[in-house]
C-alpha cells in the first residue's frame, strides 16, 4: 500500500475545503460594515448545547447572540475568517488591581466587546442576514445537481406553498388577496354566510321571474302587484241544503226499469242506525193515525200522468238533483192517487213487508241535548285513591 504526502495531498484538495460556505457582506446602520457566514454542523449542536436550558425570552436571545457570534468572518475590513482565539487580559481575581493574560474563542471574545453592546434591532438585523446566508448557501447547492429521489415532491412543495399562503392572508386586505388569486386563476372558497346570500338572492330572482310569467298570463298585471301577496278573503259561508242529492237516472232507461228502481218517499225501512235529518221542498204531509180513512185523491190539477216523458229529457231549469227531487214528488202524489197501482200489469208490485212509520218522531229536548253534548266536568276525589300514611 503507498504511501501520499500530507503537503501535496492539501494542495490538491484545497478546493475542497470550505464548500458550501457562503458569505454575505453589508453595511450596517452606515457605520460599520459586517461579513457573516452560514453555520457548519458543529456549530449548531454548540447552540443547541449553549440554549437547551434557557426558556422564553432568553432563550430567543441568546439563541440569536449564539448565531452572529459565529457567523461573524468580518468587521469593518479586519478579517476574522481563520481566528479561533484571541489574546486579551483581564484582571487577576487572586491579585486585585492587577491583570493577567487569557485566551478566549472569538464567539466568546466577540459577545463581550462587540455583540453585547449592540441593540435590539441591530442583532435582529445580522440574525436575518445570517438566515439569508443560510438560503443562498441552500441554493447553491442545488444548482446543477439532479436527485434520483427528490427530497420534497410536487405534493409536499405545493401543500408547504399554500400553507404560507395561508400564513400571509391574515396580515393582506381580502380585497388584495381575492386580486392576487384572481390573478393566478384562482378564487377563495365561500363561507357559509356567502353561500346563504348566493342562495337568497337567486331565490329572490326566482320568484320576481314566477311572478312576471304569471302577470303576462293574468293579462298584463303589473309584476309588483303579481310579487305582492294577496290578502287571503275569507271563504263564503255554505248554502244551506235545501234538497237531498238525488242521482238521476240513466238516460236511456224505459219507464218500467224506473219504477221498478224508484222508492217511494213515504215508505222507508226502520234501521237501528240513525239517518240524518233530510230538508224536503215538498210541504209537510202529516201520517194518517190508524182507523182513519185515507185521503181522496188530490185535485186534477195537481196530478201529472205523463211521467215517462219527463223523465230522461233535458229540463229547461235546474239541476240534476233538483229534477230529481220534483220527480220523487210526483211519484209520491201519483201512489197515493192510486195512479201507479193502475198503470197496468206491467209496473212492479207495492211491498207489503215494508213497515210505514205512522207514529211522529219524538221531540227533542235542546238542554237534554246539551247535556249529553257538553256535560259539567265532574269533581271531588278519586274513589280509588288511597292516601299514604
Amino acid at each position: 500500500m503507498g504511501t501520499l504526502s500530507a503537503r501535496n495531498l492539501r494542495e490538491s484538495l484545497q478546493k475542497a475545503r470550505n464548500i458550501g460556505i457562503v458569505e454575505e457582506r453589508f453595511p450596517l446602520f452606515e457605520d460599520c460594515e459586517l461579513v457573516v457566514r452560514n453555520l457548519r454542523p458543529d456549530e449548531y449542536e454548540s447552540i443547541t448545547s449553549d440554549t437547551k436550558e434557557l426558556e422564553g425570552i432568553d432563550y430567543l436571545y441568546a439563541f440569536q447572540y449564539a448565531h452572529v457570534n459565529r457567523a461573524i468572518v468580518e468587521i469593518n475590513g479586519q478579517d476574522l475568517r481563520d481566528v479561533q482565539f484571541v489574546d486579551d487580559e483581564e484582571e487577576d481575581p487572586k491579585h486585585p488591581g492587577t491583570m493577567k493574560p487569557v485566551k478566549l474563542e472569538l464567539r466568546h471574545w466577540l459577545f463581550k466587546n462587540v455583540v453585547s453592546t449592540w441593540s435590539k434591532e441591530a442583532l435582529y438585523v445580522v440574525y436575518r442576514k445570517v438566515e439569508d446566508a443560510v438560503e443562498q448557501a441552500e441554493k447553491r447547492a442545488r444548482d446543477g445537481i439532479t436527485f434520483i429521489t427528490p427530497d420534497e415532491t410536487d405534493e409536499d412543495r405545493f401543500r408547504r406553498i399554500v400553507g404560507e399562503m395561508k400564513d400571509l392572508e391574515d396580515n393582506l386586505p381580502s380585497k388584495l388577496v381575492e386580486h392576487i388569486l384572481d390573478q393566478a386563476g384562482y378564487m377563495r372558497k365561500s363561507t357559509a354566510d356567502e353561500v346563504k346570500r348566493v342562495m337568497e338572492a337567486a331565490d329572490r330572482v326566482t320568484r320576481e321571474e314566477e311572478a312576471k310569467r304569471k302577470a303576462a298570463a293574468g293579462g298584463g298585471a303589473s309584476p309588483a302587484a303579481a310579487a305582492s301577496p294577496t290578502p287571503q278573503t275569507p271563504p263564503a259561508p255554505p248554502a244551506p241544503i235545501a234538497a237531498p242529492i238525488v242521482t238521476p237516472p240513466p238516460s236511456g232507461a224505459s219507464p218500467q226499469e224506473l219504477m221498478a228502481a224508484r222508492q217511494p218517499m213515504n215508505q222507508a225501512a226502520v234501521v237501528d242506525v240513525p239517518q240524518p235529518l233530510i230538508v224536503s221542498p215538498t210541504p209537510r204531509q202529516n201520517p194518517v193515525p190508524a182507523g182513519r180513512p185515507q185521503p181522496g185523491p188530490p185535485p186534477p190539477e195537481h196530478v201529472h200522468a205523463p211521467l215517462q216523458g219527463a223523465i230522461p229529457g233535458p229540463q229547461p231549469h235546474g239541476s240534476a238533483a233538483v229534477r230529481g227531487l220534483k220527480h220523487a214528488a210526483l211519484e209520491s202524489e201519483a201512489d197515493q192517487a192510486g195512479a201507479i197501482a193502475n198503470a197496468g200489469p206491467t209496473l212492479p208490485v207495492k211491498p207489503s213487508n215494508v213497515p210505514i212509520l205512522e207514529r211522529k218522531q219524538a221531540p227533542i229536548d235542546p238542554k237534554g241535548a246539551l247535556s249529553v253534548v257538553d256535560p259539567k266536568p265532574r269533581g271531588g276525589i278519586n274513589p280509588h285513591y288511597r292516601p299514604q300514611r
